[in-house]
């Protein structure tokens, strides 16, 4: 018998180590030039599957990764749910704010419309223009003013505080 060793992988799945010669016998050459892989007796199991590399050389470690993968998945998934909270909640703050804008500015044109009327009423009843009215009329249109300056001023606090 020769010093080197065929190894064959029949169809049942074990692994034979078969000298030269073509007797099955397992000589000590054999064993000794022989790979480790061909000796052990889960040979067949490398030759079967040999992606089992791609797992880090063991089955469990692919259970690990797709474990993995799916809490990446997971906290992919989360992120973007986060996303879209905070999509929708900037959507929800502009609404609120163009809504607030608008009744103050609405606001403001009744109570410019009010004075303007009460002062045409007053110049009519009395025939002149008195002082006073004049003074109401200036006070009541610099107070809209204000008002609907704090509006803006709060809506834009309210966008930059809470949208983040």
């Amino acid at each position: 018998m020769t010093a080197a060793c065929v190894h064959r992988t029949p169809g049942a799945g074990h692994s034979v180590h078969a000298s030269r010669d073509g007797s099955s016998a397992q000589t000590d050459a054999c064993h000794k030039t022989g790979s480790a892989a061909a000796t052990s007796p889960f040979a067949w199991r490398f030759k079967v599957f040999p992606s089992v590399s791609q797992w880090g050389g063991h089955p469990a470690l692919l259970g690990a990764k797709l474990l993995s993968a799916r809490q990446d998945s997971e906290l992919v998934n989360f992120s973007a749910d986060a996303v879209i909270r905070k999509q929708e909640k900037q959507h929800q703050v502009v609404v609120v704010a163009v809504i607030i804008i608008i009744v103050v500015v609405v606001v403001v044109v009744v109570v410019v419309v009010v004075v303007v009327v009460v002062v045409v009423v007053v110049v009519d009843v009395l025939g002149v223009v008195e002082v006073v009215v004049v003074i109401l009329v200036v006070v009541v249109a610099a107070a809209a003013v204000v008002v609907v300056m704090v509006a803006v001023v709060v809506v834009v606090i309210v966008v930059i505080v809470v949208v983040p």
